[in-house]
């Protein structure tokens, strides 16, 4: 979504490829987000977005699950069952994000 930060609970660790917490999730986003702000947390199908929410609840942030994510979720066999961000025409922006993506994020 236009103005959405990246901010991935989970990464990939480099010695198992297997995905991991990311160390830094929590010290980021408390640079870059003021708790006062209100947050709406979203990942693809709304599982993590859940857990990222139970981890800015420690810092006293405030915040909305968006609960089909971006790409809806989905029953057993593959078929959408509640429709995701992309799916509802909303507006989406494309790339890595620029000031708004990891990378540039974790400068901060």
């Amino acid at each position: 979504p236009p103005g959405a930060l990246n901010l991935p609970l989970l990464v990939t660790d480099p010695a198992t490829g297997q995905m991991t917490h990311n160390p830094e999730f929590v010290i980021v986003a408390r640079a870059v987000l003021d708790p006062s702000t209100q947050l709406i947390v979203g990942c693809a199908s709304g599982q993590r977005s859940m857990m990222a929410i139970a981890n800015f609840g420690d810092y006293g942030y405030i915040c909305t699950n968006v609960s089909s994510g971006f790409s809806g979720q989905r029953d057993f066999a593959g078929n959408i069952v509640q429709p995701g961000w992309c799916h509802l025409d909303l507006p989406i922006e494309e790339g890595d994000g620029g000031d708004k993506g990891w990378a540039a994020l974790r400068r901060r």
